[in-house]
């Protein structure tokens, strides 16, 4: 990394100096935010912090406190979020490579609707020392670059044990760009259209579709098959990310709610399930992480749209899918949040365009630990373009 230019969201804090959160809670970080320092230690140059969403809690980065973040392939859309600066940032070409985190899709949806590679690596393979949690059980830090190659090259820097995060675990790391060109010829993928392809944009869906058929022909077997879960998994376990960042909050939020934006409020003052609920959203959780892991005892990859459709306009509090009204963040992270779930990787490459001209994301997942699978996969479809 060389003097790469390199950015990262304001949940990392590279040099200790004092960092927002995304918002009027700014404090001091931890000595040893451990991804940033890495890529400075692999010698990229830290050229700056980008914007994300209040305490990166949402899809859209329309920050109250630091305005909205637009979307340089048409300005009056969103990014996506959290991390939606280091989408856009990317996106502008002011930096080689950003770092964002992702708890239900914050690295992947910017990727998407900004045309950029975004990779979440497998749970524990990137330690999260010195970035704000959102949530213990989903939060993964990782890259998001300009191609799979560059995604490899940031990675490599800051995957590794970590004995400051317990999650990490010792697991060696390989080196990402070995096989980077070794193509998808011979790997099967699934493709698990119950859980991923019943509501989505029809250029989306096209876009999709004719990534699997560039797929196929690349050599690799492309197979239907079912992910393991039902689609109500996901919003049974989504208690489990708002209890936990209720208790995160617990020592900031009652004494100066009014120092939060208004949807943050509205999370953060929502009443919780009893322990029976969530017991019901911890076992929602363990069956989307079973069912996805096991598709990895038959396929090699899944690849599904990263997205239900393109970038929507900056401030709209409904976006339309298909003729359906739903909240930004159902269109934008329920294809994203079952691989924080499962803790597996899963990188989102650009796929095409809309008629707007709007990028459109392909997401390709993989077994645990092996994000030079899906990297592999990533850079044979970018290269088949």
């Amino acid at each position: 990394l060389n003097d790469t230019p390199c950015r990262s969201a304001r949940t990392r804090n590279p040099d200790g100096a004092q960092f927002t959160r995304g918002a009027l809670l700014g404090t001091t970080g931890a000595s040893r935010p451990v991804p940033a320092v890495a890529v400075a230690e692999a010698g990229a140059v830290l050229l700056g912090k980008t914007n994300t969403h209040e305490f990166a809690w949402g899809v859209t980065t329309n920050n109250p406190h630091t305005g909205a973040t637009h979307n340089p392939w048409k300005l009056d859309r969103i990014p996506g979020g959290s991390s939606g600066g280091s989408g856009a940032a990317i996106a502008a070409r002011m930096a080689a490579g950003t770092l964002g985190t992702d708890t239900g899709g914050s690295i992947r949806i910017p990727a998407a609707l900004c045309g950029a590679v975004g990779l979440k690596p497998t749970f524990g393979r990137v330690s999260k020392a010195g970035v704000l949690p959102m949530s213990w059980q989903f939060d993964h830090p990782g890259p998001i670059c300009r191609t799979a190659e560059d995604a490899a090259i940031v990675l490599q820097a800051i995957a590794g044990y970590d004995p400051d995060d317990f999650a990490t675990v010792p697991v060696p790391v390989p080196d990402y760009r070995a096989g980077l060109d070794d193509g998808v010829r011979g790997l099967r993928i699934g493709v698990p259209r119950e859980q991923f392809y019943g509501l989505l944009d029809p250029e989306v869906r096209v876009a999709v579709e004719e990534a699997l058929v560039t797929l196929a022909g690349l050599g690799a077997e492309v197979v239907d098959m079912d992910a393991g879960f039902r689609r109500e998994h996901v919003l049974r376990a989504w208690p489990v990310c708002v209890a936990e960042s209720q208790a995160l909050h617990a020592e900031w939020f009652p004494s100066r709610k009014d120092d939060y934006g208004a949807d943050l409020q509205q999370t953060l003052s929502s009443p919780l399930p009893d322990a029976k609920g969530l017991a019901d959203a911890y076992r929602a959780s363990y069956d989307i992480k079973e069912g996805v892991r096991r598709t990895f005892e038959t396929v090699d990859l899944l690849v599904t749209p990263t997205t239900m459709r393109t970038a929507s306009v900056i401030g709209e509090e409904e976006v339309e899918v298909d003729g359906f009204k739903m909240s930004p963040g159902g269109a934008f992270a329920q294809l994203t949040m079952p691989f924080n779930v499962a803790g597996v990787p899963a990188v989102s490459v650009p796929c095409g365009f809309d008629s707007e001209g709007l990028p459109i994301g392909l997401q390709i997942a993989g077994g645990p630990f092996e994000e030079a699978k899906v990297l592999r996969a990533a850079r044979a479809f970018e290269g088949a373009g």
